[in-house]
């Protein structure tokens, strides 16, 4: 499953999850999750982890993932590699129609720290919105930057679908 930030992928991944035909499906690609993951399953390299993932996540012989573009550049290096590997499965590109919505969450969430408020107390959630302003600049950077995101998933799918593979289902 493509993704940007604060697009609901977390809840759709756990929805996936649950239908138990999915595999589990988790941001395993993300950076800051990755050494801890690949350390637990003694993966000495990409292709290890790789390996070792789809075997961990899948239920039948489905295993689903979650991937920004950057976590893809950052964590494959390039396009061509995650391509070799992932470019013919099924994907899922999940887009919020509300680009304002989204980039406002994501200012809230780098100012606050608070990713996923609902397993929150309302009491943890109040504390860490206390004294939180809205800043137009930064919100309008996160705008921007969301949206680049979007243009670059959106031409590594037309890219994906040039050499062959099935269009993406668009949630």
């Amino acid at each position: 499953m493509f993704f940007t930030p604060r697009s609901g992928s977390s809840r759709i991944a756990d929805l996936l999850s649950r239908t138990k035909r999915m595999g589990r499906v988790t941001e395993s690609f993300n950076p800051n999750f990755m050494p801890n993951m690949t350390r637990a399953m003694n993966a000495a390299s990409l292709q290890d982890y790789c390996l070792m993932l789809e075997r961990r996540l899948q239920k039948g012989r489905v295993a689903g993932f979650q991937i920004t573009q950057p976590q893809l550049r950052v964590v494959f290096g390039n396009e061509a590699r995650f391509l070799a590997r992932y470019g013919q499965c099924p994907t899922i590109w999940l887009i919020r129609r509300d680009l304002i919505l989204q980039a406002v969450s994501l200012y809230k969430m780098v100012t606050t720290g608070i990713s996923h408020s609902p397993h929150l107390s309302a009491e943890a959630l109040r504390h860490g919105n206390a004294g939180l302003t809205y800043d137009a600049a930064a919100i309008r950077y996160w705008v921007a930057h969301l949206r680049h995101i979007e243009r670059e998933t959106e031409a590594l799918i037309a890219r994906m679908q040039d050499s062959g593979a099935q269009a993406p289902l668009r949630l």
